[in-house]
């Protein structure tokens, strides 16, 4: 039970820690938002090493019931959604709990998780910072192709290093795979709304993964 509560408080930690530079306004708007999202995701995405996937899902449903009071009482401000009004948050941490459903295995569930924290993240950092020229309306939301461009780059990367890493999947699976998955992965983050890429995107990712392995 060490490492959980190591892990759970350093989660706090950084969210509380996030939230003093909020309020003091050293950090503002979706650069806080997705700068907390990017770390916390990508720390999470290595849990499965660290402990078992059922503790992994009873701390996804504490963290779920965490938010929902921080949304009411205004706690955890840096990280809510507030200008687009989705509950993206929410669907992180249930996307977290449903992850170990899909696949057992832990490179699966850290190649999905990154594409929900680094390439998710990544693409609105960059893409809020230098896709003012390229930026588009989709369902009533701003997104850029700036990054969508990010978003599929990194989730390249993530793909790539998953086959590296697991060494299983023959190499007609890898070819495949790694052509089609970011595409489609950057096409439901484009088309995703209210926060919903959360948990689509790791869930799909985590399926096609899971299934070269087979």
């Amino acid at each position: 039970m060490i490492v959980p509560l190591l892990c759970v408080g350093l989660v706090f930690v950084f969210l509380c820690g996030a939230e003093v530079l909020w309020r003091k306004r050293v950090i503002r708007g979706e650069a806080s938002r997705k700068s907390v999202h990017i770390a916390i995701g990508t720390f999470v995405a290595f849990w499965p090493f660290l402990m078992s996937f059922r503790t992994i899902q009873l701390i996804s449903v504490a963290f779920m019931v965490v938010i929902v009071i921080s949304r009411r009482c205004h706690i955890f401000t840096a990280i809510h959604t507030a200008r687009q009004k989705g509950w993206g948050e929410i669907f992180f941490a249930l996307s977290i709990g449903l992850l170990p459903f899909i696949s057992s295995s832990r490179l699966v569930f850290a190649a999905a998780v990154l594409h929900m924290s680094l390439a998710d993240g990544m693409a609105g950092l960059i893409g809020t910072r230098h896709g003012a020229r390229t930026r588009f309306r989709m369902f009533g939301q701003p997104k850029s192709v700036v990054g969508s461009l990010t978003f599929a780059a990194i989730s390249y990367a993530i793909v790539l290093g998953f086959f590296k890493a697991s060494r299983l999947a023959g190499i007609d699976d890898i070819n495949e795979v790694v052509l089609i998955l970011p595409l489609l992965a950057t096409l439901l983050e484009t088309a995703s709304v209210k926060g919903s890429d959360n948990i689509l995107i790791p869930l799909m990712v985590a399926a096609v993964l899971n299934s070269t392995l087979t």
